[in-house]
């Protein structure tokens, strides 16, 4: 996780902080990853399936969350 952005209301989705410390247990946040390793995403609003994605950690989900914007795009070498 590169950034948390801002901690969203859970009853009417609209921020309630803007640049918070920490998240605590189920709370909503705008957050900011940077991927490693290349990975197929997708916008949540084209693709319901690829537009998800889930943080796990050993046997532990560590948060949840639909994919609303993506920055860039790294096209795939396909080997020939």
């Amino acid at each position: 996780m590169t950034k948390l952005a801002s901690v969203l209301d859970a009853k009417t989705g609209g921020v309630e902080k803007l640049k918070p410390r920490s998240l605590g247990s189920k709370q909503m946040a705008v957050v900011e990853l940077t991927l490693e390793r290349p990975m197929c995403l997708e916008l949540y609003d084209a693709s319901k399936r690829l537009g998800r994605f889930t943080l796990r950690h050993k046997s532990s989900t560590l948060a949840a969350g639909m994919v609303t914007r993506l920055q860039h795009h790294v096209p795939i070498k396909r080997a020939k």
